[in-house]
């Protein structure tokens, strides 16, 4: 009967496969209570979805803390992947980046030898074991290919061979989006006004990217006519801020969404006169990593990993780090929440320590440049950001 179940849920709402494994490793364990408890998480929406979320880390850390006093390297060794994910989830939940951190690095290295798959390498990644990254010998590939597999796998080609040629998918928005930004170099904005970009920057580059564009109500912008205009938007920015993203639009070439439904939304809202062209991420919204939820520039560097270009090069960012008085006073970030509260929430769920990781390789492998800002943060390891981030929300594990 509890097969049955899983099978019904699997075909309803769509679970991954990792889900479905879980599954039947509580299954196996005659863990009922758990696999309940998994089930009602993943079928949860929204605010029903968090609480239940919430219900099911907490019981599970009671669970496997009861064997241990405090959360070591030696008494991780003894885990299960499951345990340790689990762990990890609950750390990253309430915030604890450093305990977190730690965590996922422990089960990184254990995915590696035990499994030693896709999921693996992107693990590596995110867990900034980029040593292991950089030394992967082949993966074998899985005879079960997802769409997220071939994203994988498309990506993972990518990055153990980042100077060969790009693989940019068949299709022609793809190719003529490609055509466009072949060989150029392109600068890549933090959330900043377009009119508050100095001239003088923006000469020296032939694409300027931004993320989630809004242009100042108060403040002139002069569209150069050399220079390709992108942004790239946020499924929320075009549901809540409509109206702003097709003022935005204006000044664009190219409009780049996270989804084909998205893409869909915004063609329904631009006049037909408009010239910006519309397109979709390469990897949509299929999620290359583990537990890292790729934020906007993230997401950006991502999809431009699969296109020919010239130099990448990033200005304005801060990675929620508080050293914001290394900008120029003229080029702070603008588009940001102020409140604490919100900025804790988007580096819990979009996991930050697993978005710098995933930067902080690309740099390291020469992929991208930054200004000195930029680089001073991502010159910083892994552990030391995510102490920073604690440091940044003055949390009790912070030293």
């Amino acid at each position: 009967m509890l097969n049955n179940l899983i099978f019904r849920f699997q075909r309803k709402i769509s679970i991954k496969l990792k889900f479905t494994k879980k599954l039947y490793y509580l299954l196996s364990k005659g863990r009922l209570k758990s696999l309940y408890l998994c089930i009602i998480y993943f079928r949860s929406k929204n605010d029903v979805f968090e609480l239940k979320k919430k219900n099911y880390l907490e019981h599970r850390y009671r669970e496997i803390m009861t064997s241990f006093e405090k959360i070591s390297e030696t008494t991780t060794q003894k885990l299960s992947i499951f345990d340790l994910s689990d762990l990890y989830q609950y750390s990253q939940l309430y915030g604890k980046f450093q305990e977190a951190y730690f965590l996922k690095k422990i089960l990184a290295k254990k995915h590696i030898n035990e499994k030693y798959n896709l999921d693996s390498f992107f693990l590596a990644i995110e867990a900034g074991l980029h040593s292991f990254a950089t030394s992967f010998p082949p993966i074998k590939i899985p005879k079960l290919k997802t769409q997220r597999t071939k994203a994988q796998l498309t990506m993972y080609s990518i990055l153990i061979r980042p100077k060969c040629n790009s693989l940019i998918p068949n299709d022609n928005m793809h190719i003529k989006y490609s055509n466009a930004i072949k060989e150029k170099n392109i600068l890549i904005s933090g959330p900043i006004s377009m009119s508050d970009i100095p001239n003088e920057m923006l000469k020296k580059f032939d694409v300027h990217i931004t993320t989630n564009q809004y242009i100042h109500p108060s403040r002139k912008y002069h569209r150069s006519n050399n220079q390709i205009n992108i942004s790239y938007f946020n499924h929320y920015r075009v549901e809540s801020w409509s109206k702003e993203v097709v003022s935005a639009c204006e000044y664009l070439d190219w409009a780049v969404l996270g989804s084909n439904k998205t893409l869909k939304k915004l063609k329904k809202k631009l006049p037909k006169c408009s010239k910006t062209q519309l397109r979709s991420t390469v990897a949509g919204t299929h999620n290359l990593f583990v537990f890292a939820e790729l934020m906007g520039l993230q997401r950006i560097l991502r999809d431009l990993l699969y296109f020919p270009v010239g130099k990448i090069f990033l200005s304005n960012f801060s990675f929620h780090v508080d050293l914001v008085d290394d900008y120029d006073p003229h080029y702070k970030p603008q588009d940001i929440p102020a409140d604490v509260e919100t900025l804790l929430s988007d580096c819990r769920l979009h996991d930050a320590v697993g978005n710098f990781s995933f930067t902080k390789y690309l740099f390291d492998q020469g992929l991208i440049i930054c200004d000195q800002a930029v680089s001073s943060i991502l010159n910083m390891s892994v552990e030391e950001y995510a102490k920073h981030l604690d440091k940044r929300f003055n949390l009790n594990n912070a030293n």
